[in-house]
């Protein structure tokens, strides 16, 4: 109709516009090569910048190239990664869906591993970190076809729901609610 071919065409301009303030961050000259960057927030401005960028085309390889980079130079300053846990949460994020998309799913394991181990007292945080991996987890198995695992998964998910659900936006319990049908679904159960 009239109208959603508007609406399609609004969503290409506003997307056009967006490619082009995006694409004149991203070559700044000092965004053009990480030696540029000499201190630990420039760098990971740096490799921040990059995964974003290549994360607004949805070129995955790519964000999981700058995600793992980001990874390890955080991991590498523990002073600033407990004094930013956020930032770490959302490189493990970010690095767990590329892995998904790239079918790297033994690798998404191993970083929804590390996102269940953050000890953190901020309930904001752990809601943060519960609606990553539990969606995670369950997205991987299920693309997989592994019902039993994802089972496995879902008991520890709905154990642990209750205290989250409060706290957990509707898009996000829709995701959730969405991915344990699947999952109850796919088992036949």
């Amino acid at each position: 109709t009239g109208l959603s071919y508007a609406i399609k065409q609004s969503e290409l301009e506003v997307k056009k516009k967006k490619k082009e303030k995006i694409d004149k961050i991203i070559r700044h000259p000092l965004l053009s090569n990480i030696e540029k960057a000499y201190s630990l927030r420039a760098k990971l401005s740096f490799y921040f910048s990059w995964s974003a960028y290549h994360d607004f085309f949805a070129n995955f390889s790519k964000v999981h190239h700058y995600n793992t980079k980001l990874l390890k130079l955080l991991e590498s300053e523990a002073w600033y990664l407990s004094e930013n846990e956020n930032k770490y949460i959302t490189v493990l994020n970010n690095l767990m869906i590329a892995q998904f998309y790239l079918k790297k799913y033994t690798e998404a394991l191993q970083t929804i591993h590390k996102l269940k181990e953050i000890n953190t007292n901020s309930k904001d945080t752990q809601t943060r970190i519960f609606r990553s991996w539990s969606n995670g987890i369950i997205s991987i198995y299920n693309e997989q076809g592994l019902f039993e695992e994802s089972l496995k998964s879902a008991k520890e998910i709905e154990n642990e729901f209750v205290k989250f659900t409060p706290l957990i936006g509707k898009n996000s319990l829709i995701t959730i609610y969405g991915n344990l049908a699947f999952t109850y679904f796919g088992a036949r159960k």
